[in-house]
């Protein structure tokens, strides 16, 4: 008996044992495979199931779902194999079976199982059953039967004869076997055909047998001369057989021929495919190296070398083969061996691919029933998990392939799209998803809705004019039907059909409401919906009345009032003639005004408005007819008050690198207008400049330091105060301005004294006089007092030579010093004179400089006589240099010679006048004959003259 043929009619034990079973058979076949597609499945079928019985008692239609299928299977030719099929539903669905989705019976039957008695070969195939009733059909997915058989070896059966060079690598391929499962092949060897030395071939140094079974024999030589065999086993059908034998003959290579160093490729890797849960995949790497020279292979996957400890990667000996065991969908990437003859640097590679692939789920969810209205469009889409093969996407509707059908069906990609539902369209769809390893499926039943239009409407409105309403229609109907809305003249009775074109009338076709906004008297009508389908119609009708609305047609939002002006706010309210109203006016929206400030009924009247009265006054009118409430926001403006907590303090300015003063204050209330800027005053309050007067009245000595703008930043309350006097104290004080104008100043600030500075100033007058040849008076007066910058402690007299490189040298003097007399200058030399104040920080700036040179000496050093002698009895011939100019300390005016008659003792003196020459030369007349006479000179400026020549010289006349 089917499962789904239990009903309400006759429970009994046998249903209820039906029940337990799909709920165990549930159960069991997804207990072994918890991941995260199946889970959602297992619970969602749970429902489907839960659901279909309960709608199964009841007698309702049901869509066929098959709950068991047989799996894949593998079979002996000649023996039995049965295939199993279970499904539920209402009624009870009947089976037929496909293989190849071909028919294997003609008929629909309730048999739940298809048998075959006794396989054959032909057999082999894919087997899924149909479930049917009168919802639609559903297939199963596909059972793969494998049939196990064992053919005779396609080849020739003669022996082959096989010729290699020695030193080569030969393969030996199998015939061609047909077989299933694979067999088992083992290769032999012997010396000849008469002997009984047969050897058993196993993988080594010299032999390597590979994934399908062939024998390569590597680096050839004599005794390779031999008879190879193989036979193969198929131990599951039973039989063996033997390929023909292999002679290979090993030829002898000229002794010219030179063996080449280079590794050769035998076997290279090869693409492979794998399905995910495979147990092992390999790749092969042979190469014959056709001398004794030796190789070492690596293997890599992605360029990365494999490491074998994981457990999942085997590297075979000799390192020819690698396999990858328990295959996952993160085993797919390029596999490469690299060889190298060992000790050089010679490689030789080859690379293959594993893609792996595994069984597509579909992700998409099924409902178990699309509902669904007659010309309406339906879009089935069928997803799936990635996979790393292309997977093809069928639709079937009631197990009938769907193709294009112009624009009626439409296969795009993954989604099956249905335009203009029409009755024959019902019926079970069913989506299969399937690539080279699997399948999966779903099924849904498309069941068509139909019912003629019902139609309601909502009660009667009345509302004022301006209001925006909604007049709904509720309406049902499969197909759905089509909305009209109509407005009836109150005259005639007569509809006027209503549409989106009417600026003010709005209809959703989807939820049937007619919206009206900014509804006006002439509204006031009865209206219509009528809703029309393929199988009748329907109609109601909604009166709708509008009148007008109470309401308050001017008051100003704000008004803004001077403190002590009057104040009058007025309500203005319109309401129809046969309507009462009440007006009442609130303060800040829930205080009742005072009696004695409303003139009437809609006026209020405040003489002198205080800050106090800064609010929001709110005029409420109730009727009948609606009820309307306005606020105007009323602020009485006057000036800001004065600034609070005016203090000043010194700080460092990161700009100027100075001490500077920064006010703060904080702000006072702003008279209900923004502050605009303030004026900042300062006052002098050093002690020097205080009198008795300033002290009996503190308004005198303010000024004005600056106006702040406070647009930029309204919420000021700071400044810093650069340019003041150092050494000075001072006080401040500042007011706030709005637009009515200036507020009051604040309260003084604390007394602030800055530091002081170096003097920014320096003397006055200074007067510079050479006093004599090495000194000079200097007399300057005070500088003016505010450039001080502080305590007066003296000044420094500068002087240097009037030289390049300049060599200051300076002396302090006390602040009472206002001349000075300086001593120990060189004698006619021209100096450098400035002064500089200074205070306890340091010295000021030096005054402008002065030029002065000092009074001439008298000459440092004497003539140089360079030649004397005796011109005749009574004249001598003199000739000499004058110093040097830096010895002279003045200007050179004459020079005065001396000579002493030695033996008279007598003196002469004679002057001779300085000329720009440099060699002067004198003839000295009118002496005595052959006299003796000692001659020196001397140079003089006209302070007075220098010293006097050495060596004396001395000189006689001639004799006549």
């Amino acid at each position: 008996m089917a499962l789904s043929s239990v009903k309400t009619a006759d429970i009994g034990d046998e249903s209820i044992g039906n029940i337990e079973y799909v709920f165990l058979y549930i159960v069991l076949k997804f207990r072994h495979q918890p991941n995260v597609h199946t889970f959602p499945m297992f619970i969602k079928l749970l429902c489907i199931v839960y659901t279909l019985f309960i709608t199964i008692f009841s007698e309702q239609l049901q869509p066929p779902i098959i709950l068991r299928e047989s799996s894949d299977d593998d079979v002996s030719i000649g023996s039995r194999k049965v295939f199993t099929c279970n499904a539920i539903g209402y009624p009870s669905p009947t089976y037929m079976w496909l293989r190849e989705w071909k028919n294997l019976t003609t008929n629909f039957s309730s048999s739940t199982y298809f048998e075959i008695t006794s396989a054959k070969k032909q057999d082999q195939g894919s087997y899924r059953c149909l479930a049917k009733n009168d919802v639609g059909i559903v297939a199963s997915k596909a059972s793969y039967l494998t049939i196990w058989y064992f053919d005779n070896l396609i080849s020739n059966q003669r022996d082959q004869y096989i010729n290699v060079y020695e030193s080569d690598a030969i393969i030996l391929y199998l015939p061609i076997i047909n077989s299933s499962p694979e067999p088992t092949i083992q290769w032999f060897m012997k010396s000849s055909s008469l002997s009984r030395d047969n050897k058993r071939i196993t993988s080594n140094e010299k032999y390597f047998i590979t994934s399908t079974y062939n024998l390569v024999i590597l680096n050839t030589d004599y005794q390779d001369e031999k008879i190879y065999y193989a036979i193969i086993e198929n131990i599951f059908v039973g039989g063996t057989k033997q390929t023909s034998d292999y002679r290979l003959q090993i030829n002898r290579r000229k002794t010219s021929f030179q063996l080449s160093s280079i590794p050769e490729f035998i076997i290279k890797p090869i693409d492979q495919l794998a399905t995910i849960g495979d147990p092992i995949k390999s790749f092969e790497c042979v190469v014959n190296t056709g001398s004794t020279n030796s190789i070492e292979i690596i293997w890599q996957k992605n360029s990365i070398l494999i490491d074998q400890t994981n457990g999942r990667f085997h590297i075979g000996p000799y390192n020819r083969t690698l396999e990858v065991r328990g295959i996952i969908a993160d085993d797919q990437g390029i596999y490469s061996c690299h060889v190298r003859i060992r000790n050089t640097e010679t490689f030789i590679n080859a690379s293959a691919k594993l893609i792996v692939r595994g069984v597509p789920i579909i992700t998409t969810n099924f409902p178990l029933i699309h509902n669904i209205d007659l010309q309406d469009q339906i879009i089935f889409i069928c997803n799936s998990t990635q996979t790393s093969t292309d997977v093809n996407v069928t639709w079937y509707k009631d197990a009938v392939r769907l193709i294009n059908q112009s624009s009626k069906i439409q296969l795009i990609e993954n989604q099956l799209i249905i335009n203009d539902i029409e009755w024959n369209d019902q019926g079970m769809y069913q989506c299969f998803l399937t690539n080279d390893v699997g399948e999966d499926t779903r099924s849904t039943w498309l069941k068509i809705k139909s019912e003629p239009p019902n139609v309601t409407v909502s009660k009667d409105l009345i509302v004022f004019n301006g209001t925006d309403v909604q007049l709904i229609c509720n309406v049902n109907g499969s197909p759905w039907p089509n909305i009209t809305w109509f407005k009836l003249n109150l005259n005639d009775d007569k509809r006027i059909l209503l549409n989106n074109i009417h600026e003010r009338f709005y209809i959703d076709n989807r939820t049937g409401i007619l919206s009206i906004s900014n509804t006006i008297p002439n509204d006031s009508s009865q209206y219509e919906c009528l809703a029309q389908n393929i199988l009748g119609s329907a109609n109601a009708r909604t009166t709708l009345l509008v009148r007008r609305r109470t309401r308050i047609v001017s008051l100003p939002q704000t008004i803004k009032i001077i403190k002590a002006q009057s104040l009058i706010l007025v309500c203005h309210v319109f309401n129809e003639d046969d309507v009462s109203r009440k007006i009442s006016w609130y303060f800040n929206y829930n205080q009742i005004i005072t009696q004695n400030k409303i003139y009437n009924e809609s006026t209020i009247l405040i003489d002198t408005p205080q800050n106090q009265d800064t609010g929001n006054y709110t005029c409420k009118v109730e009727s009948e007819a609606g009820n309307d409430s306005r606020t105007t926001e009323v602020t009485v403006i006057e000036l800001p008050w004065p600034p609070t907590f005016v203090q000043a303090r010194l700080v460092n300015d990161s700009i100027s690198k100075s001490i500077v003063v920064n006010l703060t204050w904080v702000s006072n209330f702003d008279g209900n207008m923004p502050i605009e800027r303030y004026t900042i005053q300062m006052k002098d309050s050093t002690l020097s400049d205080i009198n008795e007067f300033s002290l009996l009245n503190d308004e005198l000595g303010w000024e004005t330091k600056e106006d702040i703008i406070v647009q930029k930043n309204p919420t000021q309350t700071s400044i810093l105060l650069r340019g003041l006097r150092p050494f000075t104290t001072y006080r401040f004080r500042l007011s706030a301005w709005n637009q009515l104008g200036e507020g009051q100043i604040s309260a003084p600030s604390n007394n602030v004294t800055l530091p002081e500075e170096i003097p920014s100033g320096t003397v006055k007058s200074l007067t510079v006089i050479p006093r004599d040849s090495t000194s000079i008076f200097i007399e300057y007066t005070k500088p003016i007092e505010s450039s001080i910058n502080g305590q007066l402690i003296g000044y420094d007299i500068n002087y240097a030579l009037n030289y390049p490189n300049l060599n200051w040298k300076s002396i302090r003097v006390n602040s009472s010093t206002q001349s000075y007399i300086l001593k120990d200058l060189m004698t006619w030399e021209s100096y450098l004179i400035s002064v500089s104040v200074v205070n306890n920080v340091g010295v000021g700036p030096a005054s402008e400089i002065v030029k002065v040179r000092t009074l001439e000496g008298i000459p440092s050093r004497a003539p140089t006589i360079v030649q004397y002698e005796p011109i005749n009895s009574t004249a001598i011939m003199i000739k000499w240099h004058g110093p040097s100019s830096s010895y002279i300390n003045g200007i050179l005016n004459s020079f005065k010679i001396e000579l002493i008659d030695l033996n008279r003792n007598i003196t002469l003196y004679q002057e001779q006048q300085a000329k720009p020459i440099e060699l002067y030369q004198l003839i000295i007349g009118d002496l005595k004959k052959y006299t003796n006479y000692s001659v020196r000179i001397n140079c003089a400026t006209k302070i007075g003259s220098g010293p006097w020549s050495l060596p004396m010289i001395y000189v006689q006349t001639l004799e006549d």
